[in-house]
């Protein structure tokens, strides 16, 4: 069948767009896009973008990736890697102003001997990126160490902030990963506790505000907000 990729394709697309379906919150894993305008639109279920079949691939990939590292984490004895909030056998769930704004991490570990502090309880997320940012980031943690990731991304880089004031933690572990789990590197951040609450103000004020918010940019088609 010639034509059974294209198929698979538009399957993929027709199926994952149409069921993925309106976040009941706002998610900090977005709070720190640089368009209000759009986490607004997006908050209020009028963002109606859907996803081509090679990012929706992309995001089967990541979730993959996260067990693929997580069990290899959990195979090194001195760590403990907790995926699951142990009070309720679901993924760690945290929420303000009353379930508008809230995030789920990927787990929460502690044996990590060369973090911040060792022997301490860290935010754990996986990222899996592809090979230029894998190189970028490697790159960023040699040159910046516990900088990194607010260097390498800023939207990543706040919704760790975030999961740190929620889980009452100081200290972030990300592990990056390449396509399929090839190539691992992990990176510290400590807490900031300054931007945690800044990204909770701007939460909260995107939650009441009823007027659209400003573009960042004049043109609509501006890459960061085509809103």
């Amino acid at each position: 069948m010639s034509n059974l990729i294209e198929k698979i394709d538009s399957v993929t697309e027709l199926d994952r767009n149409s069921n993925e379906g309106f976040r009941e919150h706002l998610g900090m894993s977005g709070i720190g896009h640089p368009c209000s305008r759009k986490i607004w639109f997006s908050f209020r279920w009028c963002d109606s973008s859907s996803f081509k079949a090679s990012t929706l691939y992309n995001f089967e990939d990541g979730n993959r990736c996260e067990k693929i590292i997580a069990d290899r984490i959990k195979s090194v004895k001195e760590v403990r890697l907790d995926t699951e909030d142990l009070k309720t056998g679901k993924q760690f769930n945290f929420k303000f102003f009353g379930g508008h704004f809230a995030g789920s991490l990927d787990g929460a570990m502690v044996g990590l001997e060369g973090g911040v502090f060792p022997k301490v309880w860290h935010v754990w997320e996986c990222k899996s990126v592809n090979e230029s940012s894998f190189n970028s980031i490697k790159v960023l943690a040699r040159d910046h160490g516990k900088n990194a990731l607010q260097n390498f991304n800023f939207t990543y880089y706040a919704q760790a902030v975030c999961y740190m004031k929620a889980a009452g933690l100081k200290n972030h572990y990300t592990v990056f990963c390449g396509a399929g789990g090839r190539g691992m590197l992990g990176v510290f951040t400590e807490e900031n506790t300054f931007l945690a609450n800044t990204l909770l103000d701007k939460a909260e004020k995107i939650k009441k505000k009823k007027k659209i918010p400003e573009r960042v940019a004049e043109s609509k088609s501006f890459y960061m907000c085509k809103m």
